[in-house]
């Protein structure tokens, strides 16, 4: 195509090279992009996959209305255009906020979840932050725009993706607008559905019902979910739009919460504003050691053994559980006490986590950090489950590490009173060169240990993602049809 323009032209050449120099330096600013009224040939550029796009305009002026007419019919015979995030980046490097038009979106969101999934979870190379998904029309804003939105991701089934956004550290805003967000679960009460059935049935309320709505019904604002706090069915019932239920007539109260018995949070925050600490400690330790049965025998409708059949089945739903911190009244339930040196220390238990909940994937350990020991350990665990054929876990998030800021010497000397040194009289006095030498070292070592604890991890199908200190299994980014799918658990949600 350059040759094509250029046709041996120097001066050509030089200009139109002067011309791009001045426009990849400007491109590069550029902080924020509206790209909610574009043309078709800008749309057909950006979602046509780049590896086999052609500009469809030739150089041939006299031509230009006839190929223009060519290039709308096939346009419009088309009826999807939409925009590669991975282009938009490319070309806007240091973009963090864009503005797209509907029509142009993904409302699978499978488009947006290949995306991110291609990342690994390390966005330090990606600027993106928020994205505004634009309606046109006469009736056009913010509550029209998030209707449409909705209806749109209903009709596209998009409530998985949703979930799956979420994991990914992207989150709903409103329907129509989407912002990063940290690897980090939002604050919930540990099991209140169990205890709010326990006061229920303590106080003789009857048969009430308790009303949940998790994230994803928030967004897509659909009724909430219910149960009975009598019996507690294996399944809650979904409410369809549009129905009702009819309060008690006996004189109860039903309840109505923001739930997602989904996340399970136990840190020392949440752990300390809830009242029945000494109740959900016990029920946790009958869980680690398999013993929720009734002493009636399994089957019995006592108390006691709907109590327990709640509680075995609050902790099945748990797919994201925090530990962070980990409140030292738990300690014993998830710790266990090895010796170091001579010194018994609590370290974390990875199977006693997976007996208590067998099906969780995400697990939040901000404040335990990951070393060699702790790395044998999880591969210890990791290398006995593989030896069963079972896959437990998808992702754990140690504490993070504090990044350090290197100096750079010429930015040190522009900085500095005079400009007038020249960077061989630059020199490092025996202090601060020995300094920086003990860094070097330090900075070495820790390479090589990670190199060490990365090939711990992929011996039992692991990875290990220092940057965020996130270690995952590799099976849930496996490569299908040139998408990353979660193997384990492939829609949940939450």
């Amino acid at each position: 195509r350059w040759q094509e323009i250029v046709n041996g032209n120097v001066k050509i050449a030089e200009s139109l090279s002067n011309l791009r120099e001045q426009f990849i330096e400007l491109i590069e600013k550029v902080k924020a992009v509206q790209m909610d009224n574009t043309s078709p040939l800008i749309q057909d550029f950006f979602s046509t996959n780049q590896k086999h796009y052609k500009f469809p305009l030739s150089t041939n002026f006299e031509n230009y209305e006839q190929e223009m007419k060519q290039f709308d019919t096939k346009f419009k015979s088309q009826s999807q255009h939409f925009f590669r995030l991975q282009t938009i980046i490319r070309l806007f490097p240091e973009a963090e906020e864009i503005a797209i038009n509907a029509e142009n979106w993904d409302f699978s969101l499978n488009l947006f979840v290949e995306f991110l999934e291609k990342w690994r979870m390390d966005y330090t190379a990606v600027a993106l932050k928020y994205i505004d998904i634009k309606f046109g029309g006469a009736e056009s804003n913010k509550y029209y725009s998030d209707q449409q939105a909705i209806d749109e991701m209903e009709k596209n089934e998009a409530s998985g993706n949703i979930s799956k956004l979420l994991r990914l550290g992207w989150a709903f805003l409103t329907p129509s607008t989407l912002s990063r967000v940290p690897f980090k679960p939002s604050a919930e009460l540990p099991f209140l559905l169990t205890f709010v059935q326990k006061k229920n049935v303590d106080d003789d309320q009857g048969d009430n019902m308790v009303f949940y709505r998790r994230y994803t019904q928030e967004i897509l604002q659909r009724n909430a979910s219910h149960k009975s706090l009598e019996g507690f069915d294996d399944e809650p019932d979904i409410l369809e739009p549009g129905s009702s239920h009819e309060p008690s007539s006996e004189g109860g109260n039903d309840v109505e919460i923001y739930h997602n018995p989904k996340i399970c949070v136990l840190s020392k925050d949440v752990w300390a504003k809830i009242n029945y600490q000494q109740d959900l400690k016990k029920l946790l330790g009958k869980a680690k050691s398999n013993k929720l049965v009734s002493p009636k025998g399994p089957g019995s409708k006592d108390n006691q053994s709907l109590i327990y059949h709640s509680f075995g089945k609050a902790c099945d739903d748990v797919r994201i559980l925090s530990l962070d911190p980990l409140p030292i009244e738990l300690k014993s339930i998830f710790c266990r006490t090895e010796n170091h040196k001579s010194k018994p220390e609590k370290v974390m238990a990875y199977d006693w986590i997976y007996d208590i909940f067998p099906k969780c994937c995400d697990i939040f350990l901000r404040d335990h950090e990951f070393n060699l020991n702790e790395c044998q350990r999880l591969c210890k665990f990791l290398q006995t489950m593989k030896d069963q054929n079972i896959l437990p876990f998808e992702r754990i998030f140690y504490k993070e590490k504090e990044i350090k800021e290197q100096s750079d010497p010429i930015i040190d000397l522009k900085k500095s009173p005079s400009m007038f040194i020249f960077l061989e009289d630059y020199d490092l006095d025996d202090e601060e060169s020995e300094a920086k030498q003990k860094e070097n070292d330090l900075d070495n070592e820790e390479e090589m240990l990670q190199k060490q604890m990365t090939k711990m991890l992929s011996e039992v199908s692991w990875c290990f993602q220092p940057k965020g200190q996130i270690a995952f299994c590799k099976s849930i980014y496996e490569h299908q049809n040139t998408m990353f799918i979660p193997s384990k658990v492939p829609t949940f949600v939450l």
